[in-house]
């Protein structure tokens, strides 16, 4: 069906084409530093190798899924400092997690959409926004979990906002859950919201705290 065919076109988007990505930028930051500084092209080769490994097990998870046969996996936030900090390894910009007194797991939905709207947020800010540095920051606010992504890059050259393939399906799948995100300049950069609606506040609570790649 097309729905299904969407899924997948989906599917395959986040996970292929975030590990493609970040290999692209690692193989051509090795090009570059075999110039610069040999030692270190031994060490950025290892990371391309454990970003293809990490791409390869999320394509096996994919499949398993069809078969109803799911590996354990990390969830919630654990799953997202994961792909922040290979994020930040592979690209050398900096990301900040301000995450206010919220749950860090949530429903396999929520938790879905979570990871990959920012996952996307992330390599927009890299690619078109030539980024340095980028804000997370989560809030409960009027009945919804509020994510923004804030990077201090060039921003969008048009004023109104295009959606590729990643926007589109998140999009998508927040429309699902009554969900939304807004997308735009602001005045020191770019700024994406997403607005996730919650049922209830029975997740556990955890202190407000920054998050950052040692």
């Amino acid at each position: 069906t097309i729905q299904e065919r969407n899924r997948i076109t989906r599917d395959i988007h986040d996970i292929v084409g975030y590990t493609l990505t970040n290999t692209i930028m690692m193989l051509e930051a090795a090009t570059d530093m075999m110039q610069r500084n040999p030692l270190g092209v031994e060490a950025l080769i290892k990371a391309t190798r454990e970003n293809t490994q990490d791409g390869l097990e999320e394509t096996r998870r994919a499949l398993y899924k069809l078969r109803e046969k799911t590996p354990e996996r990390l969830k919630g936030m654990a799953a997202v400092i994961q792909m922040i900090k290979l994020f930040e390894k592979a690209t050398k910009v900096k990301v900040t997690i301000l995450w206010n007194n919220i749950s860090w797991v949530f429903d396999e939905q929520i938790n879905f959409i979570i990871f990959h709207g920012i996952q996307q947020g992330l390599i927009n800010a890299f690619i078109h926004g030539k980024a340095l540095h980028v804000v997370i920051h989560g809030e409960y606010k009027n009945s919804n979990l509020k994510i923004s992504i804030k990077d201090e890059g060039i921003g969008c050259v048009t004023e109104e906002i295009k959606e590729g393939i990643g926007l589109k399906g998140l999009r998508e799948r927040l429309e699902k859950i009554d969900g939304y995100y807004e997308a735009g300049n602001i005045f020191d950069g770019f700024l994406m919201t997403m607005y996730i609606p919650l049922s209830s506040l029975d997740d556990v609570f955890c202190e407000e705290m920054e998050i950052k790649d040692e």
